[in-house]
Parts: structure tokens; sequence; C-alpha cells
């Protein structure tokens, strides 16, 4: 088990973060795909996230309307 304490809520949220996504890249990379706490039955195909989107959204967002903004 590891714990660490990061008194600086700031910091704090930014290494948990930075935590959490080495973890999913760290699993995606094996092939590993985490369940969540609502499993109930395999999918026909693993969830995997492919490296191309590790780091978010390879393209933002796009409204299917046409529209260029969202918000219009």
């Amino acid at each position: 088990m590891l714990r660490a304490r990061i008194a600086d809520v700031q910091q704090r949220l930014i290494a948990r973060s930075t935590l959490h996504a080495n973890i999913q890249d760290a699993f995606n990379e094996a092939g590993v795909q985490i369940m969540s706490p609502n499993y109930e039955a395999d999918p026909e195909a693993p969830k995997i996230v492919p490296k191309t989107h590790w780091e978010g959204l390879v393209a933002p967002a796009v409204p299917t309307d046409g529209r260029k903004d969202a918000t219009a």
C-alpha cells in the first residue's frame, strides 16, 4: 500500500489527477480493462482506450446540427 500526503490542495488535485491518468494508461497499455463497480457482464469487445486518446479527445466535439459554435 502506498500512502502519501500533499498539504497544498491545488497540488493534491493535480497529483491525484496525474496518478489516475498514469494508472489508466498503464492498464490500457497492458490491454487490461478497468471494470466499474456496476459490472454485470462482459462486453462483446474490450473497452480499452486507444493510445491516441490518452491525452483527451482527438478533436473537439462538433454539433451534429452543423453549427460551428455549440452555444449559438
